[in-house]
């Protein structure tokens, strides 16, 4: 198994402006929900590149849900996002492939993920989740071909 790479939970928890009841604020997202690690590695067996993020406050009860041949594993309350595994041939791992085609087909299925769960709530945590994966793409792709 892959080290975690640590991330900076500030870095990734902007501010977002809303208004509430006529009164404009900057509201932020929780830091329970924004993820203090990541780490991907590749599952031979299922022939899977894997994700996975880490929270503050522990593990939870996880449900996967599919789209695209793509797997989500988000927390069964919090919703969280958890852990993603996304097709991917050993040759591809061998060739040292760029994940960027599969951060972009994985940013839709997050969005569609985000509508059909609670928008405005998860969608901040999906989002970052994106990002991450898109900054740590070069370190990502290392401990996937490792």
């Amino acid at each position: 198994m892959t080290e975690w790479l640590k991330l900076d939970p500030k870095k990734f928890n902007e501010a977002r402006e809303k208004t509430i009841h006529g009164v404009h604020v900057e509201a932020f997202s929780s830091p329970y929900d924004v993820p203090e690690a990541v780490r991907g590695f590749f599952d031979k067996d299922t022939e899977r590149c894997i994700f996975e993020f880490k929270y503050i406050g522990g593990d939870e009860p996880e449900t996967d849900i599919t789209d695209d041949h793509i797997v989500l594993s988000v927390g069964k309350h919090s919703k969280r996002l958890y852990r993603i595994e996304i097709p991917w041939s050993e040759e591809k791992v061998r060739e040292h492939a760029s994940l960027n085609l599969s951060l972009v087909e994985l940013g839709k299925v997050l969005r569609d993920l985000a509508t059909k769960i609670d928008a405005e709530r998860r969608s901040v945590n999906y989002e970052v989740a994106k990002k991450i994966l898109s900054e740590r793409v070069e370190e990502l792709s290392q401990q996937v071909s490792a």
